[in-house]
């Protein structure tokens, strides 16, 4: 009798629980995929579009720095731009603030830029009031609305401000001995401007 109803379940098929019970997995199943793909898709969006953000900061911090090269770097505190969907923002200021009258100077254990800039101005308070600035940020409206930037920094010695300042410097001393003159920058083939990220 076993056998009869195992040739009978056989010629009948599946019931309707075991057709649901296997639609309700596949569903499943294929929620998870289409949630995942989904997801791969949104985040490579996310990815090119801060690609493309990196690609329009390294473009200003390239034209700045053949700006800086040639000496004709803007002289403008701050500056903002549009390109395309990007708002390219460019902010000069100084390396090292000017030591306060009476502080003690800085540790050499300290680490960071800004210990760095305060020791600069500190030992060496002449070179870092030419020392500037370069930072440049690049922002845009991300997927979840919110402000996305991307940021580069750059750094250049203000010759022209300096050699005014410093002019016996220049003109005398080391700069003559050493066969230097500001107007020949061929004759000035220092690195001037050191890229962090």
């Amino acid at each position: 009798m076993n056998r009869e109803l195992g040739i009978f379940r056989d010629r009948r098929g599946l019931t309707l629980l075991e057709v649901l019970a296997a639609a309700m997995i596949f569903a499943m199943v294929m929620a998870v995929l289409v949630s995942s793909s989904s997801m791969s898709v949104r985040r490579s969006g996310l990815s090119a579009r801060r690609l493309e953000a990196n690609l329009v900061a390294e473009s200003f911090l390239a034209d700045l720095e053949i700006q800086i090269k040639q000496r004709i770097a803007p002289e403008v505190e701050e500056e903002e731009r549009t390109q395309e969907d990007f708002v390219v923002r460019i902010v000069r200021s100084d390396f090292a603030p000017p030591p306060e009258a009476g502080a003690a100077p800085p540790s050499l254990s300290l680490a960071g830029e800004a210990d760095i800039a305060a020791l600069l101005g500190a030992e060496l308070p002449e070179v870092a009031r030419h020392l500037k600035r370069y930072d440049i940020e690049v922002s845009w409206i991300g997927g979840t609305g919110t402000v996305d930037k991307v940021t580069r920094t750059t750094f250049a010695f203000d010759w022209q401000a300096a050699a005014s300042e410093l002019e016996e410097l220049f003109q005398g001393g080391a700069a003559g001995a050493s066969g230097l003159d500001l107007e020949d920058p061929e004759t000035l083939d220092l690195p001037d401007s050191e890229v962090s990220r």
